[in-house]
């Protein structure tokens, strides 16, 4: 090992050289690499939300969210699926794979809402669904 140490001291010039070209080969491959700064990922994530005037938040998640995820669970692509029951409102969160037909998964959620809503209660106001448009990240 001294003896190598020994070779690089008695060559400054070569190892300086050497130290230069390497810099510059790394700065000219990070200019020359494509890159995007905001890949276009689009997330497929939908929110269901039932307004009911006067219900608590327990009868919202019984009477409103059990019938509505009890629907929704078996969808094709389902990633995760969240609820939210609160006072005079009920909500349902759906993430689906990346790889899904957003407009037909769109069709099929408002199909799956429209089977369901003989269960929910008569003062259950008009559903509403929408497409969020979240941020790109990398996972």
């Amino acid at each position: 090992m001294n003896k190598f140490i020994d070779i690089l001291h008695s060559q400054p010039r070569t190892i300086i050289t050497l130290l230069l070209a390497l810099i510059i080969g790394g700065i000219y491959s990070y200019i020359t690499i494509p890159k995007e700064s905001n890949p276009d990922i689009d997330i497929p994530v939908f929110y269901v939300s039932v307004p009911q005037p006067g219900i608590s938040s327990q009868d919202s998640e019984r009477l409103i969210l059990r019938p509505l995820e009890n629907k929704l669970k078996g969808m094709d692509g389902l990633k995760q699926i969240q609820s939210i029951g609160a006072e005079d409102y009920g909500a349902v969160i759906l993430e689906f794979d990346i790889k899904i037909d957003n407009e037909k998964t769109l069709a099929d959620i408002r199909s799956k809402i429209s089977e369901v809503e003989s269960e929910l209660p008569d003062e259950a106001k008009e559903q509403k669904l929408w497409k969020l448009i979240l941020p790109s990240y990398h996972r």
